[in-house]
């Protein structure tokens, strides 16, 4: 299963498994969101630490949308299992995140932000 983030000239597209038309799929796609930045900036900082992400952190907040190409398109592959406790939930594992074009840190922590103020914004 695939989430396919696209932005285009600024404006935000969704396709997956997440109806961000309804509610319910919003807040599933919202709560999914939170988990996904987390675990992409730990990933982040694992590999560079602390004072080389504190760098990479300055820089994202100069970044503008204009900085960006005019078409990103962000990749995200999930897999979808069964709850092991509770069956009526399903629990979802990420694989592999590609970004397209490629983007350097600062441009792909500036991605994150964008997309999570659009998705929460109400």
């Amino acid at each position: 299963m695939k989430l396919n983030i696209e932005i285009t000239d600024g404006q935000m597209g969704v396709t997956g498994p997440f109806n961000v038309e309804t509610d319910d799929g919003r807040e599933e796609f919202v709560n999914f969101w939170k988990q996904f930045i987390t675990q992409q900036v730990k990933k982040i900082m694992d590999n560079i630490g602390d004072k080389e992400f504190s760098v990479i952190v300055a820089k994202a907040d100069n970044v503008q949308l204009g900085a960006l190409p005019a078409k990103v398109n962000l990749d995200i592959e999930l897999d979808a299992k069964k709850d092991d406790k509770d069956e009526t939930k399903t629990k979802i594992t990420i694989g592999a995140v590609t970004v397209s074009p490629d983007l350097d840190d600062a441009k792909f922590l500036f991605l994150l932000g964008y997309v999570d103020a659009a998705i929460t914004k109400k």
